[in-house]
């Protein structure tokens, strides 16, 4: 993603910082990493369960009154 550098997984109910390269590098070497979900939020990743990730493009999804 561009302009991203900043990454945010969780481990264990925290989060953890790691680099969008080193994502990139996880989703490659592990193959649990690629059903994983992140939202953009102020110019990094942050992972989140996939429930919450349904619900946050639900929310972000723009409405007819934005046009």
């Amino acid at each position: 993603m561009k302009g991203t550098d900043r990454c945010f997984i969780r481990k264990h109910g925290q989060y953890k910082e790691i680099s969008y390269e080193e994502l990139l590098k996880r989703k490659e070497a592990d193959a649990s990493y690629r059903d994983k979900r992140f939202i953009p939020l102020h110019g990094m990743l942050l992972e989140v369960p996939p429930e919450d990730y349904d619900a946050c493009l639900l929310y972000t999804s723009p409405s007819p009154r934005d046009k």
